[in-house]
């Protein structure tokens, strides 16, 4: 569900993107709003749930089961941070973290007041949170650009896979090497990019090697290929595992040796 208060263009332009990519999309929802339009996309994607009732909200704001969550607020025009955004949870005993559209009252409501007076004075005692969080976004997407300039100066295709070998991460040089979007790939086996004869037994080569993980250069037999949107070509890769936070990773570039072969072929 998309909701903003940019023009209703530049929404269906995002929601198309979204139905490419195989999200399901309801029609996007322009600020400012009614509760009863969320309420009514909500139900177009068929978002159910339990609901608090303004006793149980009553309960939440006396003993303090409200949460305020922060996330940052990215500038469409330039995708710079340029502020944080407030998000009010309700932690309900039996239910679980609810979002506002299952406690929100209707406009009017007396509890109305009491809520919005709770993320004000939350807002206020978190300040320093908020600006804390929009330099990290902003120091992380300085990194991004260092890291994203580093990779487009590679030439090599670098693939992140975890334990289980689905792909968490694939740089800008996978859609020319591969003929993929990067982002279409994360999520997907990394067999996906191997030909089928080198997709038997890769699950015990994944467990053996995750078993014992190092830095290795792979080259099966002499010869290796990958496989393209139009073909197979051959690669060379070079692994080297990582771990943050105890989770195994590894890292793989994936270089494309056709036009050495060539010239091996005519030695």
């Amino acid at each position: 569900l998309l909701v903003s208060g940019h023009g209703a263009g530049t929404l269906e332009d995002v929601r198309r993107i979204g139905a490419r990519r195989g999200l399901r999309m309801a029609p996007p929802l322009a600020k400012p709003f009614r509760l009863s339009d969320l309420r009514a996309r909500l139900a177009e994607v068929a978002i159910a749930g339990p609901e608090a009732t303004a006793d149980g909200l009553e309960s939440a704001l006396r003993n303090n089961d409200l949460e305020v969550w922060y996330q940052p607020k990215i500038a469409l025009s330039s995708g710079a941070v340029v502020g944080a955004e407030a998000l009010v949870r309700y932690r309900h005993p039996r239910c679980g973290v609810l979002p506002p559209i299952r406690f929100l009252p209707p406009a009017g409501d007396p509890l109305d007041g009491p809520l919005t007076d709770f993320v004000v004075r939350r807002n206020e005692e978190n300040a320093e949170l908020q600006r804390s969080l929009v330099r990290r976004s902003q120091e992380l997407q300085r990194s991004e650009l260092r890291l994203s300039g580093f990779l487009a100066a590679v030439p090599d295709a670098i693939v992140i896979v975890d334990r289980r070998a689905s792909i968490l991460f694939a740089s800008d040089r996978v859609r020319q090497m591969f003929g993929h979007d990067p982002g279409s790939l994360v999520g997907q086996p990394i067999t996906a990019l191997l030909p089928e004869r080198f997709r038997t037994g890769h699950q015990a080569f994944v467990r053996a090697y995750m078993a014992a993980p190092a830095a290795r250069n792979m080259r099966a037999g002499g010869d290796l290929y990958a496989l393209r949107v139009d073909g197979r070509f051959p690669v060379e890769i070079r692994r080297n595992p990582d771990e943050i936070d105890g989770e195994l990773f590894v890292i793989a570039a994936i270089r494309d040796i056709s036009d050495r072969r060539s010239v091996e072929l005519q030695l």
